[in-house]
């Protein structure tokens, strides 16, 4: 009897120094400020996090690039932003391209699809558009913020001209 009450107090002293050391051990979340150089962005593209874009579009002269669907744009993207979907940008990019010359760029889409989003930059970068921004939180990172949105087509889908290069009205 007093081996197995031994053998259960000895046990629950185990299982609680495990507990201990699993707490511990931890990972810590993530800063909401990280180096560049944490990002895997090969594109050459400057990886910015949600504040960042925020600050360019309170400053203006920035164009937002959305990356994804057309069907995802449409249903809610940053405000003023112009639809570019990564997987079909080639055919896009001629409706697109009188909103971005001459302005910076920050292109962003699902955080899930950063990799389609730096090949995009990537593109952007090598036809001549620039300086080129990812947003690598993504625009689930943008609407966790509660930051200005809009529903609607993009502009430079309905054929109507930039207002002075910057970006439009988003679309509405």
């Amino acid at each position: 009897m007093k081996r197995a009450l031994g053998e259960t107090l000895a046990l629950l002293l185990l299982a609680a120094v495990a507990g201990l050391l699993s707490g511990s051990m931890r990972r810590p979340p993530l800063p909401s400020r990280l180096p560049d150089a944490f990002f895997a962005v090969e594109s050459g593209a400057r990886p910015i996090l949600v504040e960042q874009a925020r600050a360019f579009l309170e400053r203006g002269g920035i164009v937002f690039v959305d990356a994804r669907t057309a069907a995802a744009f449409t249903e809610e993207h940053v405000a003023g932003a112009i639809s570019l979907p990564a997987q079909a940008w080639e055919e896009k990019l001629g409706s697109a391209a009188e909103w971005m010359e001459g302005a910076p760029l920050v292109l962003y889409g699902a955080r899930r699809e950063l990799l389609q989003v730096d090949n995009l930059a990537a593109q952007l970068r090598r036809q001549g558009f620039g300086p080129v921004s990812v947003m690598v939180e993504g625009f689930e990172g943008w609407t966790a913020r509660g930051l200005p949105c809009e529903r609607g087509r993009a502009a430079n889908d309905e054929g109507s001209a930039p207002d002075s290069g910057a970006g439009g009205d988003g679309g509405d």
